[in-house]
């Protein structure tokens, strides 16, 4: 496929993604706003601001993990990760037998369970 000798480096930025999980934060923010604003002060409250919070933490480390996916193929190796390194592989250039462009719809970002 490729000898060791070559190099490729990209990084793809999510920017739908991104636009989306901030559509999510800001609406979340907004319900949970809304909602707090009509519950009197107590445990009930605190625990809504609580499940509030830990929903924007998630949507916000979503964005972050996700934001970002880079592919580099360098010294027999293809690796990728996204964004941070937290989730992350590799294969050797060795085991890769076929490689084709293909075109994709709209459709094939919604996941692997999809596609």
């Amino acid at each position: 496929m490729t000898d060791s000798a070559s190099s490729y480096h990209h990084t793809q930025i999510g920017y739908g993604l991104l636009v989306m999980l901030a559509v999510g934060l800001v609406l979340t923010a907004g319900i949970a706003a809304t909602s707090l604003r009509a519950m009197p002060p107590g445990p009930s409250r605190t625990v809504a601001l609580s499940i509030a919070g830990a929903v924007a933490l998630m949507v916000v480390a979503a964005a972050t993990i996700f934001s970002s996916l880079t592919i580099d193929v360098r010294g027999g190796k293809l690796d990728w990760h996204f964004t941070g390194n937290l989730i992350r592989s590799s294969v050797d250039v060795s085991d890769v037998t076929d490689v084709q462009p293909m075109k994709t719809s709209p459709g094939y970002g919604w996941g692997i369970r999809e596609t």
